[in-house]
């Protein structure tokens, strides 16, 4: 049975109807994916609970990758800001909650900020790439993706110091180390500090 007669079968099924968009939109099917996007939205409705916001943003996430998908640059960018004004409604409900959950929930915000960023970096809009990897930040302070992104920004801005602050963190946090260290050891040769640079190549 395929993913469509699954979805006739369960139409309140979240999950069943994201496997399907994501199947029109890896079938380059936009506007099919987009139009279970947008069903799915209305089944979910506008309650207030803590899950069906987070199950919107979930929605608006895929929907807005359809978007991106298709070329659909400013459809991408909107459908983002809209899943991240969503997803900080789910950040202020989740105060004083598990901190498991939180954590997620705040890795999810950082997700949405970083794409956010990494849109505005290829658009040459450099000042909103880096409000918006400083927020993902915010959100979860050893995000990957964004300390990478927000280092190589600064280093091509010629900002070395800030740029050896997030390699810094990387490796305080243990995360991308192999690549936190070549950058480091390239700051350093743009520094002039020679001997330091050789250490972190060495290393």
């Amino acid at each position: 049975m395929c993913s469509a007669d699954l979805v006739r079968k369960q139409p309140k099924n979240l999950g069943l109807r994201l496997t399907l968009a994501d199947l029109f939109m890896k079938l380059s099917k936009t506007d099919m994916a987009i139009r279970v996007c947008d069903e799915s939205i209305q089944m979910l409705g506008t309650a207030d609970s803590v899950e069906s916001l987070m199950s919107r943003t979930r929605v608006l996430q895929l929907k807005a990758a359809v978007f991106k998908r298709a070329g659909e640059a400013d459809n991408y960018a909107a459908g983002l800001t809209e899943a991240k004004e969503l997803q900080s409604r789910v950040l202020g409900r989740l105060r004083g909650e598990g901190a498991e959950l939180g954590r997620e929930q705040r890795k999810v915000a950082a997700d949405i900020c970083a794409e956010l960023a990494k849109h505005h970096e290829l658009a040459k809009r450099y000042n909103e790439a880096l409000g918006f990897y400083g927020e993902a930040l915010k959100h979860d302070e050893r995000h990957s993706e964004s300390l990478i992104s927000l280092a190589k920004l600064h280093m091509d801005r010629e900002e070395l110091a800030e740029a050896r602050k997030q390699c810094t963190a990387l490796l305080k946090y243990d995360i991308e180390t192999e690549t936190a260290t070549m950058m480091l050891a390239d700051i350093m040769f743009r520094s002039n500090e020679f001997d330091e640079a050789i250490r972190y190549f060495a290393h």
